[in-house]
C-alpha cells in the first residue's frame, strides 16, 4: 500500500535514481519529436545509446588510481551558478590522493576532496574508504574496484557534512571461497576492461519506398576529452526502401564516422537516440511501419566474437509511458542479504530521460523516494536530479549503493516527482535495468510506467 505521507501528490512520482551526472549548460540545437497522428511521419526514441573504450573505464585521466586496483573518481556542481565539473586526481601515495576541481576553481593545485582506500580484509573482510573535503560545492565520488567492477557511489550536498567513512565498502570473498557463484566467465568478460557498445536496427516493414528515417543523438560525453558536457548531434538522414533495413553494430561509432560527435565521445558517451520516420503511405501511421531496436552489449572475449556476447535489448518507446508528472516501478537487490536468493546476485541500475514530447523545451527537475514495499515505510536517501535536459539520459549504476539502502531490504518501490509540475511541464520516461553481478553486462530491460492522474503520453 503506498504510504499515507505520499497522498497530497499522488499524480507525481517515478521509479529512478540519483546520479553524478549533473546537467551543463543548454545545447543549441534543437530537439523536436513529431507525435502518432502526424500525417506520414512520426517519432520514436531509443532509452540508451552508448559507447564506452576499455581505455575509458581505466584510464580515464580523471580517476584516481590507488592501492589493490580501485579507482576514484570526481564530479562537482556549484550551487551558486549551476556549473559542473570533473574532479582532477593528485595522487600523494598508494592508498592517498586527493582532487581539484580546475573546472570551478580556476586552480588545478587546490585540494577540494580527500579519499583514502586501506586493506581493512584482516578486521572485517573488506577494504575501507575515507573520504572528506575542504569544499562547500556539492561533489559525487565514485570508487570502482577494477577487477570486480563493483562500485560504490558517495555524495555530499552542498553546504553538507565534509566528509564520511565506509568500513564494509568492499567485502572480500574468505580464503579459498570463489567470489560468486556459478559460471566463471573468462577474466576480460568479469572486468570493466570490455568494451560496450550498443546496436541499432531500422527496420522498413511497408511497401513504400523512399521511407526517410532521421536521427538524433542528445549525449553526455564520459570521456576525458569532453568530460561532463552535454550535446546534441545534429540530424542525419537514411533512406529505406521497401522491406529494407539498416544496422550498425557500433551505432556511436557510426556517428563518429559521419563526424558528428564532440571529440573523445566515441570514446565514452551515453544518451539517447530520437528517430523520426517520415515519408510513409498511411496517413495517420501508428508505429509498426517502421521497427527500431537496440541491443547494448559486449563481447565475451573481446578478442574472439565468436565466443558470444552478453547484453540486453530493448525497442524505441513510442511515448506511451510519457509523464508530466509521474513515473512508477520497483528494483530488487539480492545481493548481501542474510539468506541466499535463487535468482542470484541482482542490483538495480536505473535511468530517467527528458522526452519532451510536447516540446517545451524546458529542463525538469525530479525528486526521488524509495519505499519498502514490505512495511510501507521510507528507506535510503531521497535524492534530486536537477535540470535534466530535452533528450537527455541520466543513470547510475548501483541503485543500493547510491541511495544507500540497507541490504536487508531486497526490493523498493521507487517513486520520482516532477517538481511543481504544471500543464506545460516537459514529460520524462524512464527504465530498470537489473544486472546479473555474476555475469558483466548481462542484464534484463524493463520500462517504468507512468502514473500520471491526467493521462500519459499527452
Amino acid at each position: 500500500m503506498r504510504p499515507s505521507v505520499r497522498k497530497a501528490h499522488l499524480s507525481g512520482v517515478a521509479f529512478l535514481v540519483a546520479s553524478g551526472f549533473l546537467a551543463a549548460a543548454e545545447n543549441r540545437i534543437s530537439r523536436i519529436a513529431i507525435l502518432r497522428g502526424t500525417a506520414g511521419a512520426y517519432s520514436v526514441e531509443l532509452p540508451l545509446v552508448t559507447r564506452v573504450l576499455p581505455s575509458a573505464a581505466t584510464s580515464n585521466p580523471t580517476s584516481l588510481t590507488l592501492a589493490h586496483r580501485f579507482t576514484a573518481a570526481l564530479f562537482a556542481r556549484d550551487p551558486r551558478t549551476g556549473a559542473v565539473g570533473f574532479g582532477q586526481p593528485l595522487p600523494q601515495s598508494d592508498i592517498f590522493g586527493y582532487f581539484s576541481i580546475p573546472a570551478l576553481t580556476f586552480n588545478p593545485n587546490n585540494p577540494e576532496v580527500f579519499i583514502k582506500i586501506i586493506d581493512g580484509t584482516s578486521f572485517n573482510g573488506a577494504f575501507w574508504v575515507f573520504y572528506s573535503g575542504l569544499t562547500d560545492l556539492e561533489y559525487t565520488l565514485t570508487v570502482t574496484e577494477i577487477s570486480s567492477g563493483r562500485v560504490r557511489t558517495y555524495t555530499k550536498p552542498a553546504g553538507g557534512k565534509c566528509g564520511d567513512f565506509d568500513t564494509s565498502a568492499f567485502p572480500q570473498a574468505a580464503a579459498g571461497q570463489a567470489e560468486s557463484k556459478g559460471a566463471a566467465l573468462p577474466a576480460e568478460a568479469a572486468s570493466p576492461s570490455q568494451l560496450v557498445r550498443t546496436a541499432v536496427d531500422f527496420n522498413n516493414n511497408t511497401s513504400r519506398n523512399g521511407v526517410t528515417v532521421t536521427f538524433q543523438y542528445s549525449y553526455r560525453c564520459l570521456s576525458g576529452a569532453c568530460a561532463g558536457g552535454f550535446f546534441r548531434t545534429a540530424s542525419h538522414q537514411i533512406t529505406l526502401q521497401a522491406i529494407d533495413s539498416f544496422h550498425q553494430d557500433d551505432f556511436v561509432e557510426y556517428l563518429a564516422s559521419l563526424g558528428l560527435l564532440q571529440p573523445g565521445a566515441d570514446q565514452a558517451s551515453a544518451g539517447t537516440l530520437l528517430v523520426t520516420v517520415s515519408n510513409l503511405a498511411q496517413v495517420s501511421p501508428m508505429g509498426w511501419e517502421v521497427g527500431v531496436s537496440a541491443q547494448t552489449y559486449s563481447n565475451i572475449l573481446e578478442t574472439d566474437p565468436s565466443q558470444g556476447t552478453v547484453g540486453f535489448g530493448y525497442n524505441a518507446s513510442l511515448f506511451f509511458e510519457s509523464a508530466d508528472t509521474t513515473l512508477v516501478g520497483g528494483a530488487r537487490n539480492t545481493r548481501g542479504g542474510a539468506t541466499p536468493s535463487p535468482l542470484g546476485a541482482l542490483r538495480s541500475d536505473v535511468g530517467i530521460r527528458n522526452t519532451d514530447i510536447n516540446g517545451t523545451g524546458q529542463n525538469m527537475t525530479i525528486d526521488v523516494s524509495l519505499y519498502d514495499p514490505t512495511t510501507g515505510g521510507k528507506v535510503g536517501n531521497v535524492v534530486t536530479l536537477a535540470n535534466v535536459q530535452p533528450g537527455e539520459l541520466r543513470q547510475i549504476d548501483d541503485l543500493w549503493s547510491t541511495a544507500q539502502i540497507p541490504n536487508s531490504v531486497s526490493s523498493v518501490i521507487v517513486f520520482a516527482d516532477v517538481r511543481n509540475p504544471t500543464s506545460t511541464s516537459p514529460t520524462m520516461e524512464g527504465y530498470v535495468l537489473l544486472v546479473d553481478t555474476q555475469k558483466s553486462n548481462s542484464a534484463r530491460f524493463f520500462e517504468l510506467k507512468c502514473a500520471d492522474l491526467n493521462g500519459c503520453g499527452n
